[in-house]
């Protein structure tokens, strides 16, 4: 049976269609003066990733285009912004101007991702990063230190059994596991030990939530992102959010009719969902204050600074915009302090217990996945040494 002439039209078509669509807004960055990689059709500039990981990408594209360049995901012109004093002007002083993320609409479709704070903006953005600013204050995540302590203590015992057999260990492996016993433990009440008991629901979950699979997903809304939400395919798995959301509304009603409290994230959001309520009524104000005093700073009178010859170190010289893991301006991570607590915590029990040593399977430069979205390193393996000192901690 062969091919009639009117469905070879329509393909054909179809095809030019796709084509001009896929190249319309080629001459973008060309129009506009800027530097950029040159894109293919359909894919525009994203093909690379396919064999190149995203840090060599750019890194390339940093020193053969400049501080700022333009690029395409599909045929969507994106600028990639390299120069920190244009960052802080984009991320803080033009925040009004430039405020949305960049898939906002990559979850229609998923009610709960949708009300995530990625996914918000507007309004709606505002009043649940209102509710959840006042979670991290220092005050209250002092409350779950003893949560990560606890889970460092897990890491440190894991080590000790690992490392007994003088076999190099999967860092990566090893913090995976303590940055989900945290989370688990710190934001759903549930305790685990994740590198033990890898078939536990939970740990399931997660791992279908953070996959690389997600890269995947993530370079589909990147190439065809009215597509997508036609279809209502979201940017995370449904599965794992809804088991996640389970969990937590069983936790929460649990704790309702129980009456029962811990000192932990969601604890720590229900008392602040129910003090914003409490405080609406609250009007501000401002207070005056003078504090008049007869002191008296007389001439030649010498004000001694400490170490006045100390040298500022090389961190504290480079701009604040050249590293940001955590993003920057009002919609940085909500949770950076919580993070960075939980990092300092953990390396602190490991550093007091061990030795950390490279060996002959350290990747030097690390190995990334390939894909777009997050940049995820391969296995990282070191040599694990107990320390002969004692070093306490407290």
């Amino acid at each position: 049976m062969g091919i009639s002439a009117t469905t070879i039209f329509i393909a054909l078509a179809s095809f030019l269609f796709l084509y001009w669509y896929s190249v319309r807004n080629f001459d973008y960055w060309k129009k506009r003066g800027v530097v950029h990689s040159k894109p293919v059709p359909f894919f525009g500039t994203t093909l690379e990733l396919l064999w190149k990981p995203l840090n060599e990408i750019e890194h390339e594209r940093f020193f053969q285009l400049g501080r700022i360049y333009g690029h395409f995901e599909g045929n969507r012109p994106v600028l990639s912004v390299a120069d920190p004093k244009v960052l802080r002007e984009i991320l803080v002083k033009e925040f009004p101007s430039i405020s949305s993320r960049r898939f906002q609409n990559g979850n229609v479709g998923n009610p709960v991702a949708e009300s995530m704070l990625p996914s918000l903006g507007g309004e709606d953005w505002k009043r649940v990063r209102s509710i959840v600013s006042p979670t991290f204050s220092t005050g209250k995540m002092r409350r779950m230190i003893s949560i990560i302590k606890d889970c460092s203590e897990v890491v440190v015992n894991n080590f000790k059994a690992l490392c007994a057999d003088g076999k190099s260990l999967d860092i990566k492996r090893m913090y995976g596991a303590f940055a989900l016993d945290a989370i688990a433990s710190s934001a759903f009440s549930t305790k685990l030990d994740s590198l033990n008991d890898p078939e536990c629901d939970f740990v399931k979950a997660a791992k279908r939530a953070f996959s690389t699979d997600y890269s995947w997903r993530f370079a589909l809304f990147q190439l065809f992102p009215n597509l997508m939400k036609f279809l209502r395919i979201t940017m995370f798995p449904p599965e794992p959010l809804e088991f996640f959301k389970k969990v937590t509304l069983r936790i929460i009603e649990e704790r309702k009719r129980t009456g029962q409290t811990r000192n932990d994230f969601l604890q720590l959001l229900i008392d602040t969902s129910k003090e914003m309520f409490q405080d609406q009524k609250l009007e501000e104000g401002k207070d005056d204050e003078q504090i008049m005093s007869n002191y008296n700073v007389d001439d030649n009178t010498q004000l001694p600074v400490r170490n006045a010859d100390h040298k500022m170190e090389e961190r504290a010289k480079r701009d604040p915009y050249t590293y940001l893991p955590f993003g920057a301006g009002p919609r940085n991570c909500v949770g950076m302090r919580f993070a960075l607590m939980e990092i300092k915590v953990c390396l602190s029990y490991v550093v007091a217990n061990f030795k950390l040593l490279r060996c002959s399977q350290t990747k030097i430069p690390l190995e990334f996945h390939l894909g777009p979205g997050r940049l995820l390193a391969k296995e990282i393996f070191l040599n694990v040494e107990p320390r002969d000192e004692s070093i306490l901690l407290k």
